[in-house]
């Protein structure tokens, strides 16, 4: 789904809302809608709130003059994200080539083909492709 509005009309705060609420990484005891209509539905807030991998890249920072290094800049975002996404390595369920690959993605060792490994180890993680949220996607044009 792409969501297209002008300049400061609050895309990223409404991803940033998606992602808190949907994000199984966020602590439902610390609960951002308590008392919102949306906590009302609980139903709906027990199908989704908190139910979901998600992974929010941001191209805010990709502000290059030319072709190679924005790919290079854009190529690195993955990279800087399994940071975030460490807990991926403990336990079994990553067999050991997809550990190596996954480490040279942490250390930004890794060539583009490896980059689409991020979704696949999420989805093996938690049995649920996970949510994607781009935000700026226009700024390295």
């Amino acid at each position: 789904m792409l969501i297209v509005r002008p300049r400061r009309f609050g895309k990223t705060l409404n991803m940033s809302m998606l992602q808190y609420f949907l994000d199984q990484s966020k602590s439902s005891q610390d609960n951002l809608f308590q008392g919102l209509d949306i906590a009302k539905n609980t139903g709906f807030c027990e199908k989704h709130q908190n139910q979901y991998p998600v992974i929010f890249i941001s191209f805010s920072n990709i502000k290059y003059s030319d072709y190679a290094e924005a790919y290079e800049g854009i190529s690195a975002l993955p990279m800087e994200l399994y940071r975030n996404y460490r807990y991926l390595l403990e336990g079994d369920f990553l067999y050991g080539d997809e550990k190596v690959v996954f480490k040279e993605l942490l250390y930004k060792k890794a060539n583009s083909a490896n980059l689409r490994s991020a979704v696949k180890h999420m989805k093996k993680k938690f049995n649920k492709t996970p949510i994607i949220l781009i935000d700026e996607y226009d700024t390295p044009i």
